[in-house]
């Protein structure tokens, strides 16, 4: 398996280096010419303007898309598309769930997820999970993560659009998210299939997801959701942000969700002794809760031996 995410591009009539590069979002012309994997290409045109159509190079992989919502961390950086000889392709898509900044200030998209180096960078955690389960091609695509109902769908349309623009209805699609995240997975999947992508292509992992009326799969079959009755967190994600102020200030109390951790006629996973054994020799990512938090390891997701 590479140590880096790509596809192979067969070039075409009137394609140029510098094309190519435009094409697909690459910094130049030269990080595609001159990468280890096309040494032969290289070896066999000299000069890279006398390339010739028919010919395969190959082309490195986006891996962190910001998609902008209404207040997201940053802005869109256009998608793109691969082509694959084969016609077709194994993609991961993974998204970050809520994020409370007053709770955990440091917090971000970008670092969300613990990768294998134990860095906070969902970048490469992403790239992680990709390897670990023989992705062609891995992608994070971050949002703002406000406990919202509309920030929620901004992302889902975005994402939702991504994969339609960028990918074959063919490919071999993974969606996975942490907490809020998981659902705007399922939300996304949903919009897929009803878009022409086979339910038999698409597998979404939600982790440790809040599970609510307005994020019931169409395709429950197609849903694997960790879970931990001791992850109280999952429980008060079953109410906005805006609804716990509202009953704060207009009516002086809160009153809690007795939510649900598991999608009826989904793969509900256990993770309580799981997470047990993780937390006798190391810990979880910051953040309230350690059973939900857990989750947004990649340490913890190799240990649970999932295959998609």
């Amino acid at each position: 398996m590479s140590t880096e995410f790509g596809m192979n591009y067969k070039i075409k009539a009137g394609d140029s280096l510098y094309k190519i590069a435009k094409k697909f979002k690459s910094p130049s012309w030269l990080s595609i010419y001159n990468h280890p994997k096309n040494i032969k290409f290289k070896n066999k045109y000299p000069d890279p303007e006398k390339i010739k159509a028919g010919e395969v190079i190959w082309v490195p992989s986006p891996s962190f898309i910001q998609i902008k919502t209404g207040n997201s961390y940053n802005g869109f950086k256009p998608a793109m598309r691969y082509t694959d000889p084969t016609g077709l392709a194994s993609i991961l898509v993974v998204t970050n769930g809520t994020i409370m900044p007053k709770i955990t200030p440091k917090l971000t998209p970008g670092n969300y997820y613990r990768a294998k180096n134990e860095v906070m960078n969902s970048k490469l955690f992403t790239q992680d999970v990709g390897k670990l389960w023989n992705r062609d091609t891995a992608v994070f695509m971050g949002w703002n993560g406000k406990n919202e109902i509309e920030d929620r769908s901004e992302a889902i349309q975005a994402i939702s659009k991504f994969i339609m623009k960028t990918y074959s209805t063919d490919d071999d699609i993974i969606l996975m998210g942490h907490s809020h995240g998981g659902n705007v997975m399922v939300e996304v999947a949903d919009i897929l299939i009803a878009n022409g992508h086979s339910p038999d292509k698409i597998n979404v992992l939600a982790l440790d997801s809040p599970v609510r009326p307005e994020y019931q799969s169409n395709n429950p079959q197609i849903v694997t959701q960790t879970y931990s009755l001791k992850d109280w967190v999952q429980t008060l994600g079953n109410k906005d942000t805006s609804l716990f102020v509202k009953q704060l200030f207009m009516e002086g109390r809160i009153i809690f969700p007795g939510g649900r951790h598991i999608f009826n006629g989904s793969n509900n996973i256990d993770i309580t002794s799981s997470a047990k054994e993780f937390f006798k020799n190391n810990t979880a990512p910051k953040g309230p809760c350690k059973w939900h938090q857990v989750t947004r390891a990649y340490k913890f997701i190799e240990g649970l031996g999932l295959q998609f």
